[in-house]
């Protein structure tokens, strides 16, 4: 399939390595340049890991994994410092960094992995490597088209990020109603089952919803539980709160709160349970190797005990932003798909 083109450039793309068009650099060791306080980032394969007192270079680069991510490109055009897992790159003139960037976004980097363990790069294998490159012209078109996309995605990002934040803003007020109000012990307010199924009765083309230790849910062929429920992993992925309506099955070591208490709306609860469970988590993790749930310390997390009126007016503020929060990472999706589809399609 013929790449997509801009009016003008048509087969003029000319076959070359990437040593033509840059030369492979090594990061340093950001010991003796560490500086908490340091004016230039320090950068690993992951992104920025701290700051630094000098800078290794201060030209527009494209950096790329020498150990462990190899696979992830990173773009800079301030100076910085490079550590000794990460290689940056010195770009020729009449290339276009940013474009380099983007090309490196086409290249299958596990397919040049020089080891069988910790995945790595060598410089000589990555300037080896055969691409195609179109005049700095149409570098430029590309690059300044994609960028809009880019673009476009950090401000989904961040509208995402600001849901999100008024989302733990609101917990965590709702949270701080214990210092305010009476209380109640969950163990007082919900029934609390396990489910009895092991993870073999999970099925691909299941009915009915099967929820286990696993921030992803499954499904089966049975169910036994109808009714609403919040329902809570008792190890696993610990502090994952879920709340669903209708037919369903559970892992044994899955807990099942169900009402028992009609002054207490279970999406409240289940507001209230993502706040504080994380925390229980942390202060466990802290104190034990081996960490999981018991009955017991569920029962006794504290509620606040609002009138039913108010934790309704909580929780439809908490839908509509949770709702808002899937339509931005919807188009975050759709973006990222379309940016997929460009690079695809936009290189040779």
């Amino acid at each position: 399939v013929p790449p997509l083109r801009f009016p003008g450039f048509e087969g003029e793309w000319t076959c070359c390595k990437i040593k033509n068009l840059l030369k492979i650099k090594n990061g340093c060791s950001q010991k003796d340049v560490e500086n908490p306080n340091g004016e230039y980032p320090i950068y690993g394969t992951g992104g920025i890991i701290g700051r630094s007192s000098k800078f290794l270079y201060n030209k527009p680069s494209v950096c790329i994994g020498r150990k462990g991510t190899i696979d992830k490109p990173i773009y800079l055009d301030k100076p910085f410092w490079a550590v000794d897992t990460l290689f940056y790159s010195e770009i020729f003139v009449r290339n276009s960094p940013k474009f380099i960037y983007y090309l490196f976004q086409t290249i299958n980097w596990m397919k040049y992995n020089q080891s069988t363990g910790v995945p790595s790069l060598t410089s000589s294998a990555i300037e080896g490597i055969d691409t195609y490159i179109p005049p700095i012209a149409e570098q430029h078109k590309i690059t300044n088209f994609l960028s809009l996309i880019d673009q476009r995605i950090v401000v989904q990002r961040k509208t995402i990020e600001d849901y999100q934040e008024k989302r733990h803003f609101l917990l965590r007020y709702i949270y701080s109603l214990i210092s305010k109000n009476k209380v109640k012990r969950l163990g007082e307010i919900v029934n609390i089952k396990t489910g009895k199924l092991n993870a073999s009765a999970s099925k691909v083309y299941g009915k009915y919803k099967f929820f286990t230790c696993s921030r992803n849910d499954s499904l089966t062929d049975t169910f036994s539980f109808d009714e609403k429920a919040v329902i809570i992993p008792g190890n696993g992925d610990l502090g994952i709160v879920k709340y669903y309506e209708g037919k369903f099955d559970a892992y044994q070591r899955t807990y099942i709160c169900t009402s028992k208490e009609k002054s207490f709306d279970l999406k409240y609860i289940k507001l209230i349970l993502e706040e504080c469970l994380p925390h229980i988590v942390s202060q466990m993790k802290n104190t034990s190797a081996m960490t999981y749930i018991v009955i017991s310390t569920l029962e006794n997390i504290c509620v606040p005990q609002i009138e039913i009126k108010k934790q309704k007016y909580f929780v439809h503020i908490l839908d509509n932003i949770d709702n808002s929060i899937a339509i931005q990472e919807n188009i975050l999706s759709k973006l990222l798909t379309l940016k997929k589809y460009l690079i695809n399609n936009l290189f040779i």
